[in-house]
């Protein structure tokens, strides 16, 4: 079949026309989390011997997912034009999309340990200071931190004020001082 583009604006307009952007959006990354980790799923979804209804009637015996008509149409669409191994861009084209139209940003951050509550509302109010919009806060642990933290903003700019870069640069001006 021929690969069609997804006007994620459209589909967009069509969820909130519904009601459902939250609930396809939070569809959406789930079903990309449990296809990149659920091998038996790959496996059901590129079977060219199951019906679209059977794979689709799979999905929808799974609790994770909140009801949602325009996420079965998607995912039916995903299916018929053969382009269920997109959907990790069709997760990530929708929540462009939608982070742009509700005026919010994701931030990612990196630090040795989860983030407190109290950190993390503090971190976020700052930023979305900062920048003018509300952000939303997605925090990774790495091990290979010390200490510290590293935020990482869409646009690709990256402040690092992990333990780490504090003492290469300190390291840096002493050698500079010598």
């Amino acid at each position: 079949m021929r690969k069609v583009e997804i006007n994620f604006d459209k589909v967009y307009d069509l969820a909130q026309s519904r009601g459902e952007v939250d609930l396809l959006e939070s569809n959406l990354f789930t079903l990309y989390i449990l296809y990149r980790n659920n091998y038996e799923l790959r496996r059901l979804f590129h079977t060219k011997g199951a019906s679209f209804s059977q794979k689709i009637e799979t999905l929808a015996e799974l609790s994770c997912f909140a009801p949602c008509k325009t996420f079965y149409e998607l995912v039916y669409l995903l299916l018929e034009k053969e382009m269920w191994d997109r959907i990790f861009y069709v997760n990530e084209g929708f929540g462009k999309v939608v982070n742009q139209r509700l005026g919010r940003i994701i931030v990612q951050t990196f630090s040795a340990e989860p983030l407190s509550d109290e950190l993390r509302t503090q971190l976020t109010n700052r930023l979305a200071q900062a920048v003018s919009k509300k952000v939303i806060l997605k925090n990774k642990v790495d091990e290979n931190l010390v200490g510290g933290l590293i935020v990482k903003f869409p646009n690709g700019k990256i402040y690092d004020f992990s333990i780490r870069r504090i003492l290469s640069d300190f390291k840096f001006y002493l050698m500079e001082k010598n």
